[in-house]
């Protein structure tokens, strides 16, 4: 009888042999795939190729107009539709008279813009808010028509803050965001006694002047004139009871 070991170890050889002859009939496999992507990105490559030799436009490769097709970024698309919004609450101590400590509610401004196309666009901020009578109000406070063509030439038509100072347009609603508990007398809306023109309806041109760290901005505007007449609605916003712009 055979040493078992002897015939252990003749099994062993003969299972590495088959290995080896399948793994080499895998690779050789392998290889005949590889050879056949190649020719097939040839002869994407050749089908790619400029109809003109020599025009100056290279082929791509394609793979590698693929990657560039995944890296590139999405392409904008319009309409787009945003709203935004804010309000504020507050707590106002009276130290006598006929005031009262009490919470009093501020306005909720509601703030929508659509952009159009790359250059046009829609702004609307709409503000609700109590009057001391406790009954709300609903105002337009913007509505107007963008059209930004260039950096140094930009057009608006329709209602707008007009550009009388900083404060005008950079702190005209929401409160959390004033310097001021209050607004400066000075800039008080139109409803409310103020003196300037906050607001208008017409159109405005403004944008950037060339001028380096400077930072110089020009704005021109014109619009209805203010209404003056006892318990009138100050802004005309949909006719002018005078011939001055």
């Amino acid at each position: 009888m055979k040493n078992p070991l002897i015939i252990l170890v003749i099994l062993a050889l003969g299972a590495g042999q088959a290995a080896a002859q399948t793994s080499e009939a895998t690779l050789r496999k392998l290889l005949a795939r590889v050879e056949s992507l190649e020719a097939e990105v040839r002869q994407l490559r050749a089908e790619q190729a400029p109809a003109h030799p020599g025009s100056g436009k290279e082929s791509v490769p394609f793979a590698e107009s693929a990657v560039s097709a995944m890296d590139a970024p999405a392409r904008e698309t319009f309409p787009r539709l945003k709203l935004r919004g804010f309000g504020d609450v507050e707590y106002r101590w009276a130290d006598g008279g006929e005031n009262r400590n009490a919470f009093r509610l501020g306005g909720l401004d509601l703030f929508l813009t659509a952009q159009l196309s790359e250059n046009l666009s829609v702004l609307s901020e709409n503000v609700l808010e109590a009057d001391d009578s406790e009954h709300f109000g609903f105002e337009v406070e913007r509505l107007l028509l963008k059209y930004t063509p260039r950096e140094y030439f930009n057009v608006v038509v329709g209602r707008y803050h007009t550009a009388i100072g900083y404060y005008n347009n950079a702190y005209h609603h929401g409160k959390w965001l004033q310097t001021a508990v209050g607004r400066p007398h000075i800039l008080e809306f139109e409803d409310d006694g103020g003196l300037l023109p906050i607001h208008n309806v017409g159109v405005s041109v403004s944008g950037a002047i060339p001028s380096g760290r400077l930072g110089l901005r020009y704005v021109a505007e014109v619009g209805n004139g203010r209404n003056y007449e006892p318990g009138e609605e100050a802004v005309q916003n949909i006719s002018d009871n005078n011939d001055f712009k």
